[in-house]
């Protein structure tokens, strides 16, 4: 039996639901494996999605950013995290390095926690990172206005250096901070679902347009004016009584992939996970601007090549331009020329783990 431990980085879903699926691969190819995830992502996100036996420990292990609102980023509080984080840094580590022993952990699978590395350094065991984006990228776009970063992120790459293996996801920036990189396809949740007997099941009729929301702690009071229930549907994870909106609730939240083919747009903040789930379910994508965070800028340069996708202001939803907007991004959609890309990330991560 080898055992393998994640540190996923709790900012956000989407490193947890990629991490997950490199699990449920890491299980299939090698059924014996015992896999422990340590991570401040919700355990109900993984009870949720994944399929195979893991243990699950809370840890504080990074702090990624510190959100403000749907789209903006609290900066000084962001440094102040981190800052309050590296201060601990020597006993995290020494904590995690004796977890290792005591648990016989083979190897470690990070995204991508900066303190990975240096534990599985220090452990005497390899790292394998997994992703788009690191988080000295991110913090050095605070760098000119807030240069307390810079020690920080000096600290960050001299960890992210001491990986064995960097695997390199679609949508990324640079990664030249890291010794080793390979290029991994996407990793994403493809349903396979028939779209007609789910929007039945929903009860869609064919001539509306179906919007999802996909906002984490998702409110919908402020796109009323966009859903008539008539022409425009919004598909909603969140409560509403409101005419024009479907909530799902938790049912469905489970079958996420499957309310997204039966969407004919999605809503929400830039990041992989959505964008990644666009691309492997052919769904277009409008997108709200999210300041002070790097990744957006590079995830949708890259997504402009694989899907039908459009910035939309909350200030134009306000103005009550949604349904239109999705209506039209709808359209165009059916017109677009997919591209046939691979989405077997996972599969391709766990063989590389399993055969270093």
């Amino acid at each position: 039996m080898r055992t393998f431990l994640f540190y996923i980085s709790g900012h956000g879903f989407g490193h947890a639901t990629r991490q997950i699926a490199v699990m449920e691969s890491l299980y299939k190819q090698a059924p014996d494996s015992r896999i422990i995830v340590r991570t401040q992502a919700p355990k109900y996100v993984f009870d949720y999605y994944c399929r195979c036996p893991y243990e699950y420990f809370e840890v504080a292990i990074d702090t990624g950013v510190i959100e403000e609102g749907i789209l903006g980023v609290n900066i000084p509080e962001t440094y102040n995290r981190l800052a309050a984080l590296e201060e601990v840094s020597d006993e995290i580590i020494a904590t995690e390095v004796q977890f290792i022993r005591e648990n016989s952990v083979d190897a470690v699978v990070f995204d991508l926690p900066p303190l990975a590395p240096e534990i599985s350094s220090q452990s005497g065991i390899p790292s394998f990172g997994i992703g788009n984006f690191t988080w000295d990228f991110i913090y050095s776009g605070y760098e000119e206005t807030h240069p307390q970063f810079s020690e920080s992120i000096e600290r960050i790459r001299a960890n992210y250096h001491k990986t064995a293996l960097m695997m390199r996801l679609p949508l990324s920036h640079s990664l030249n901070q890291f010794g080793r990189i390979e290029r991994i396809p996407l990793i994403a949740r493809k349903s396979t679902a028939d779209r007609e007997a789910l929007r039945y099941e929903l009860g869609l009729r064919p001539s509306q347009t179906a919007v999802l929301i996909a906002l984490r702690g998702e409110s919908v009071d402020g796109l009323m004016e966009s859903a008539d229930g008539n022409e425009v549907v919004l598909l909603s994870f969140g409560e509403s009584r409101r005419s024009g909106v479907l909530s799902l609730g938790t049912k469905w939240q489970q079958r996420f992939t499957d309310v997204l083919v039966a969407s004919d747009v999605v809503l929400s903040k830039p990041g992989y996970g959505v964008v990644s789930e666009c691309i492997a379910n052919h769904r277009p994508l409008l997108h709200l601007p999210r300041s002070d965070f790097r990744e957006s800028e590079v995830l949708i340069q890259e997504t402009k090549q694989y899907l039908p996708e459009e910035q939309l202001t909350l200030t134009e939803i306000k103005e009550g331009v949604l349904g239109e907007r999705a209506i039209r991004l709808g359209r165009k959609a059916k017109h677009h020329d997919w591209q046939g890309v691979r989405v077997d990330g996972a599969d391709v991560a766990a063989d590389m783990i399993l055969s270093y």
